[in-house]
């Protein structure tokens, strides 16, 4: 299976590539490309991910938007 965010996974990590398709998938490619991919970064550490964001509104908007319910 072809990922959907695979053009940014060339050297990056397999596992935050794998993370980024599924949130792709889950929330749909336009919201991700608009809200995620030059937006957001995630970071593997050994036992958990961490996210960061450009700013305070894009991290406001994003637990907003996209929090679980």
């Amino acid at each position: 299976m072809q990922g959907l965010v695979r053009d940014d996974c060339r050297t990056a990590d397999s596992v935050i590539c794998a993370i980024n398709d599924a949130i792709a998938e889950r929330i749909g490619q336009q919201k991700f490309r608009i809200w995620f991919k030059n937006s957001t970064r995630l970071t593997l550490t050994d036992d958990q991910i961490e996210g960061g964001v450009a700013n305070q509104f894009i991290s406001t908007w994003l637990k907003a938007i996209f929090k679980p319910r």
